[in-house]
């Protein structure tokens, strides 16, 4: 025998599905591409914040490159190309992780 909520869980799942995902709203500065930005949190934030302008995290905080002027984008981008595919002091290369593609991502992702 059948519960009878059954037939209204699941015609009311699909909602809920839609407002868990509303929740989760990015910035309103942010791209709609979700591979950029999943590849940011998988290789970034965990030594880089994007939002705070002040952070405990180890790397410097990155919010200054959205605030960048647009005049300055093309040679910040190649800056931060080149950074994450070399490295720093304290930060590690990205070069033989990251292909050309997914540092190109997140550097768009970066950068306004």
């Amino acid at each position: 025998m059948r519960h009878p909520l059954i037939p209204v869980l699941l015609a009311a799942f699909p909602c809920l599905i839609l407002a868990a995902d509303a929740a989760r709203k990015a910035p309103p500065w942010e791209k709609p591409n979700q591979v950029s930005r999943n590849l940011y949190l998988e290789n970034c934030s965990v030594c880089h914040e994007l939002v705070k302008p002040k952070s405990a995290k180890i790397g410097p905080t990155l919010i200054r490159f959205k605030k960048a002027p647009p005049a300055a984008s093309e040679s910040l981008r190649k800056y931060v190309m080149y950074k994450i595919r070399a490295g720093g002091i304290k930060m590690p290369a990205f070069g033989k992780t990251l292909n050309e593609d997914q540092i190109r991502r997140i550097a768009d992702y970066l950068l306004p």
